[in-house]
């Protein structure tokens, strides 16, 4: 971590070469001791060490991050940047798979508070984006059946928890992560066409500027391509 540190706070290109080859040696042989996982998991807990787990991870084999695979699960849910999220995502999918991936966080958005439950939502743009297959580097072959679903079953299940999750909570934030997702209710089940309708309803009258603006791409103008970007979270407070 030290070493991360003055790399960073130097900018030495040859300083970032000689760490990324030092943790690729270090990796590819060792498996992760106890006392490993105790700092690997602090440190994705920590704003700053945090970073330095990300970059080793993406200079280790796929496999390395299994073990850490909770622990990156909840680096990515509470990390407030909408983008900078995927880079705790990846090494899940990598070592795990997607599907696996998307089931975890599902349950954020199930269990969790309003902030853990945003920030699964944001989350879960990489492990399945909009329902198409992740556009991460999987290098786990899906089973046939991952907790009792197929990978068809957990994508039909992850668009009814939001839908249902979107009309439920009117927490901005969690509405703002879910608006992208909401489809025209012909792409729903029958049973969840009169839910979409309401979804329909409040995402297009809603007061927030970019619920709004995310509506009126999906319901209004098709030709619309400029809105706001997707706002960063409150910091979570005690629910």
């Amino acid at each position: 971590y030290e070493r991360y540190q003055e790399a960073k706070k130097s900018g030495s290109e040859a300083r970032w070469r000689d760490l990324k080859a030092d943790l690729q040696k270090d990796l590819a042989h060792e498996e992760l001791s106890e006392s490993d996982m105790d700092w690997l998991t602090g440190a994705l807990e920590d704003s700053n060490a945090k970073w330095l787990v990300e970059f080793a991870l993406r200079h280790s084999p796929p496999l390395f991050a299994e073990p850490l695979f909770d622990p990156l699960i909840q680096a990515a849910v509470y990390e407030r940047n909408p983008s900078f999220n995927r880079v705790f995502v990846e090494p899940c999918i990598r070592s795990a798979g997607w599907q696996r991936t998307a089931q975890a966080l599902l349950r954020y958005v199930r269990d969790g508070t309003d902030f853990e439950k945003a920030g699964a939502v944001n989350a879960l743009y990489w492990t399945s984006a909009y329902g198409s297959p992740s556009p991460l580097e999987d290098q786990v072959p899906d089973p046939a059946e991952s907790e009792g679903e197929s990978p068809t079953a957990t994508i039909d299940r992850l668009h009814r928890v939001l839908l249902e999750e979107f009309v439920r909570n009117p927490d901005v934030d969690v509405r703002r992560s879910i608006v992208t997702w909401l489809r025209d209710a012909s792409h729903y089940p029958p049973d969840l066409r009169e839910l979409a309708q309401e979804a329909r309803r409040i995402a297009l009258s809603h007061p927030d500027e970019y619920i709004h603006a995310r509506a009126e791409i999906t319901w209004g103008d098709k030709e619309k391509v400029q809105f706001p970007a997707l706002p960063h979270r409150s910091p979570p407070t005690d629910e």
